[in-house]
């Protein structure tokens, strides 16, 4: 009587519930790949991976209610919708280690996604006396699916960073070049510097090419530069007007993007993003999240 903490939610004591013990070799098989590697055996393998499992890690059980709908039968209500179920958190964290052949550890952390608990909540019942039973009879196959699902999650969360940080796969993107034209202003360059970006981006997949790619897209940067520096974003009679200046500047900062060209396309994105016009948001915010991860990688493979 001297607790004068406000009522909490009761709190089921936790099931007696072994946690499932996996198959680590088909795990890792199944889970554990960089694109662009090849599975090796021994000290030649240009990185070792480990993946630490902590197990099934079960919370609380606490019971809620769960509004329904009421039903009548007959003009008479069978119950006030009122229905009974137990939440389970539950979480299974697992954390992830990455040396290099010469010792140099690339990778060494927890995936905070999980050690979150997540939450879930059993089959509800009308009456509490049907849900302890229910309880009682198949507390052990709920437990056991969240254990079994959660790792499949967990384990596509590893192998989706893995391949992220460190393979060698080909990522396709689907980019636009925006070409102005107008029956009574001349936007000539516009044109012309969406054939040479055509023909650039063309020639990105191309090792071989790579020169000429760098060639044809800098000359569309140079036509898309000369048109900002007519902008005059206030003057909506003006023949680079805040429409133009915005199209002009999201085609010029993904192409310096792919020229390597990190610091322009941040200044190109910063003003894009000033003009705060709606239709070009969106698109600087997905190219600026390109640009972080873009600038990450070219300064990951050109260290030293």
């Amino acid at each position: 009587m001297l607790d004068e903490r406000k009522p909490q939610d009761a709190v089921i004591p936790p099931a007696d519930y072994t946690p499932q013990v996996f198959d680590t070799k088909t795990l890792a098989t199944t889970y554990v790949n960089v694109s662009g590697l090849q599975r090796a055996q021994g000290a030649d393998a240009d990185l070792q991976v480990v993946v630490g499992l902590d197990g099934f890690v079960q919370g609380d059980i606490v019971p809620v209610t769960i509004q329904g709908s009421q039903v009548k039968v007959g003009g008479v209500s069978t119950g006030d919708g009122i229905k009974h179920a137990y939440q389970v958190s539950y979480k299974s964290p697992i954390s992830v280690k990455v040396t290099a052949k010469d010792g140099t550890v690339l990778l060494d952390e927890q995936l905070e996604a999980t050690n979150a608990y997540q939450e879930a909540k059993t089959e509800a019942f009308a009456q509490e006396g049907g849900l302890a039973k229910y309880w009682q009879a198949n507390q052990m196959g709920f437990l056991r699916k969240l254990d079994d699902d959660l790792m499949k999650a967990n384990m596509k969360l590893v192998a989706e960073m893995l391949d992220s940080r460190f393979g060698q796969r080909t990522i396709t993107r689907n980019t636009s070049v925006i070409v102005v034209t107008d029956k009574k202003v001349n936007y000539d360059e516009f044109p012309q510097a969406y054939e040479k970006a055509l023909m650039g981006y063309k020639m990105l997949g191309q090792p071989a090419r790579a020169a000429d790619a760098t060639k044809q897209m800098e000359e569309a940067v140079t036509l898309w530069n000369k048109a900002l520096a007519e902008s005059n974003p206030k003057d909506k009679k003006a023949r680079i007007d805040a429409k133009v200046t915005a199209a002009t500047l999201l085609n010029a900062a993904e192409a310096n993007l792919w020229l390597n060209n990190f610091d322009e396309t941040e200044r190109l994105l910063a003003k894009l993003k000033l003009l705060d016009i709606s239709r070009y948001n969106e698109a600087a915010k997905d190219l600026d999240t390109l640009l972080q991860d873009q600038r990450a990688r070219y300064q990951a493979n050109h260290k030293g």
